[in-house]
């Protein structure tokens, strides 16, 4: 700004108007440097927000693009004439499609043509223009052979047209979710509530089977004065009891594995006694057949193992009462045990059931290891059974680390194979035989005579049972109603008693409870009685429990009369051993003869 012409009266003036300019013109210079700093904090704020924004905008496209790579859902977007501007790279993976360029710019028509029929393309296009006549999102279930490999898949589609602000429509979506794992979780979930609603009506048949029998023979054998039909009764009252007794072991054991809670109790026992046990059991069933038996063990097989000899025998009795059931009269039935690998302590041995009888179809076999599930249900009509044996067989050999297998054909027979994993014991180690099997009532006559036993049981019938059952062995029998009865009736007298079969529900006071105040009391005898649980709590954490409690030893109901004699002889010596140790010669029996096979260690039977 040029300076305005001024006159002045004298230097002085001038200079001090000089002055007041420069200071004007500082201000003016100040101001504009203020002003051209804030314009260039404006202009680098501006471009921050637009650096900001362009990240946001490529972050925003690469979320997108990932979202779109990743989606676990087939997604393509249409232009408002149905053309394709974009698919997801999973329909390009399913179709086998090398590149999005192959597709983009197509009709949805021309595409999906490969993979639809003619049909089902005009139907879905009707669905899709009628979604945008109505501006609203159809869903519909639809199968597409999208890979082209000829296996349809379920799809949930979804098509959703898109609309501007003006209304006017500028595309649509359409995504395909593959719900076949969904539809065949589905699938098999009703199959299973459909074998479990089999199961529990062929659980009716197989309880109340058993049931009429032995309510029909009662009301016979009661009505009827013949001795002869009397003892006929009863022994078909005998066999459908443990027919029973055996449908109720089978579905308890299904519940533990259902619930997982099955395990093993590991012992050491002799292989061959227990091969004979199974056979003995099985022997009648055989020669009533008039079926040809034959047993071939393997020399190399240890003698004695460590395992669970119970459960191995079930297995075992399991296949050969399958066998025995499917053969026809006058077939054959091989029972075979061999030494398949052996190390310091360790053993793996296989066996395998071997028969001439119906055989299984390759259809049958798949069903046959599953819960619930016989390889043919007409089966159980016509041969009765549970279908449970070989869900239950598979469980003990896998918690033995095993397998189990069949290699059958229909109408040629079956063969049953199974290893296991076992430890190598000694004769010293093996258990003293318990279960003795008593021919006639001779072979028990007076054998527990001089003896007393405390029965605490608080069922009147279930103390008549043993009564009954003890009646012959000429022991003396003391009954106790409760816990309470008997802890009273022991701590006034002790030296009264021999022995104790302790039930472990009761009123007043229970098994448990009634045990351990009777270890307490301040006497010898209190410490050393033998105390036996008499119950129906058979589990292995029951039989803990009441070890747990001071008892000795257990007793399952419905009470074995063998068993019961030969845990009482245990416990009770003979008199002629004149000690109180372990009964082993007080009655006359040895542990084990069986009735018609015997396992011969040659790998024959005789």
């Amino acid at each position: 700004m040029a300076m305005e012409e001024k006159k002045f009266d004298s230097g002085a003036e001038e200079i001090v108007y000089l002055r007041k300019e420069v200071k004007r013109l500082a201000r003016q210079l100040d101001f504009a440097r203020d002003t051209l700093e804030r314009i260039k904090v404006a202009s680098l704020a501006r471009e921050n927000v637009n650096s900001i924004l362009r990240n946001e905008r490529i972050r925003q496209d690469h979320t997108m693009s990932l979202i779109l790579q990743y989606t676990p859902d087939i997604l393509i977007v249409f232009d408002e004439n149905t053309c394709i501007l974009y698919c997801a790279d999973l329909f390009l993976q399913v179709t086998g499609i090398k590149h999005a360029g192959l597709v983009v710019g197509r009709h949805f028509r021309e595409v999906f043509g490969r993979f639809v029929s003619k049909e089902k393309l005009d139907e879905l296009v009707s669905i899709f223009k009628n979604s945008v006549r109505t501006g609203e999102s159809r869903i519909l279930e639809e199968k597409f052979n999208l890979s082209g490999k000829g296996e349809e898949r379920d799809y949930e589609v979804l098509f959703t047209p898109m609309f501007n602000d003006s209304g006017k429509m500028d595309g649509s979506i359409l995504i395909l979710h593959d719900t076949t794992a969904i539809q065949n979780t589905i699938k098999r979930a009703e199959e299973a509530s459909k074998a479990k609603s089999n199961f529990l009506a062929n659980m009716s048949h197989e309880i109340r089977t058993p049931l009429n029998a032995i309510i029909g023979m009662a009301n016979i054998g009661s009505a009827d004065q013949s001795i002869e039909k009397k003892d006929y009764c009863l022994s078909r009252i005998n066999g459908a009891s443990t027919h029973l007794l055996n449908v109720i072991n089978d579905i308890l054991d299904m519940s533990k594995i259902e619930a997982d809670k099955f395990e093993l109790s590991i012992t050491t026992f002799n292989f061959t006694a227990m091969l004979n046990k199974v056979v003995d059991v099985l022997s009648f069933k055989i020669e009533e057949k008039k079926l040809s038996f034959a047993v071939a063990l393997d020399p190399a097989v240890p003698p004695v193992i460590v395992s669970d000899e119970q459960r191995l025998a079930q297995v075992i009795t399991n296949l050969l009462s399958n066998a025995v059931k499917f053969t026809p009269e006058g077939g054959s039935v091989t029972l075979s045990a061999k030494l398949l690998e052996e190390s310091a302590g360790d053993c793996v041995i296989e066996i395998s059931v071997a028969d001439t009888g119906i055989g299984i179809s390759p259809e049958q076999e798949i069903k046959l290891f599953h819960s619930f599930e016989q390889a043919d249900n007409s089966i159980s009509r016509k041969y009765g059974g549970t279908g449970l044996g070989l869900v239950i067989s598979k469980r003990i050999v896998e918690l033995m680390n095993g397998k189990i297998w069949v290699n059958s054909q229909l109408g040629q027979g079956s063969s049953f194979i199974f290893d296991i994993h076992a430890g190598k014991g000694t004769n010293e180690s093996a258990e003293t035989e318990t279960s003795i099997n008593m021919r006639t009532p001779q072979d028990i006559a007076g054998c527990l005579a001089g003896y007393t036993i405390l029965l605490a049981e608080d069922i009147e019938i279930n103390r008549e049972i043993v009564l009954s059952a003890l009646e012959s062995t000429g022991v003396l029998i003391d009954q106790a109603e409760n816990g309470r009865d008997a802890f009273e009736k022991f701590s006034a007298a002790p030296e009264n008693y021999d022995l104790i079969l302790m039930d472990i529900q009761m009123p007043e006071m229970g098994g448990y409870e009634s045990t351990r105040l009777i270890r307490a009391v301040d006497v010898e005898k209190a410490k050393t009685i033998p105390i036996i649980a008499m119950t129906a709590n058979v589990f292995k954490e029951d039989i803990e429990r009441c070890l747990g409690a001071g008892m000795n030893d257990h007793l399952g109901k419905p009470i074995d009369f063998n068993e019961l004699i030969g845990t009482l002889r245990r416990y009770l010596p003979g008199k002629s051993q004149g000690n109180r140790g372990v009964c082993r010669s007080a009655c006359p029996t040895a542990a084990y003869s069986p009735r018609r096979s015997e396992v011969d260690m040659t790998g024959t039977n005789k």
